[in-house]
């Protein structure tokens, strides 16, 4: 999983009629959209992602879920949980952490 910024470009024909009665614009696209280079996408003045911070904001969050994970697996073991919730408070979490990324369960 990762994070980064982006943009597509494409050239473009602008064709337009100064006819007061029948006025029209049409917009022809000239080429598929490719990506914009780095140096154009910094000219846009707009705040890029700055990668490794959301890679490490994603590490601590998969973690803190694996470590509240670990807990409810030791409540449940231990029985400390009524039964009625064990079950399906370990699912959810399983669940919850297979759509976080992680290819396998605890």
């Amino acid at each position: 999983m990762g994070a980064i910024s982006g943009a597509l470009s494409w050239p473009t024909a602008v064709l337009f009629s100064l006819n007061r009665e029948n006025p029209s614009l049409t917009i022809l696209r000239e080429a598929w959209p490719r990506p914009v280079s780095n140096d154009a996408l910094g000219a846009l003045d707009m705040p890029l992602l700055n990668t490794a911070e959301v890679e490490k904001a994603v590490a601590g969050i998969k973690a803190a879920a694996k470590a509240a994970i670990n807990v409810l697996q030791t409540q449940v073991k231990h029985g400390l949980l009524p039964r009625t919730y064990q079950g399906a408070l370990v699912r959810q979490a399983l669940r919850e952490q297979m759509q976080m990324g992680e290819t396998s369960p605890g």
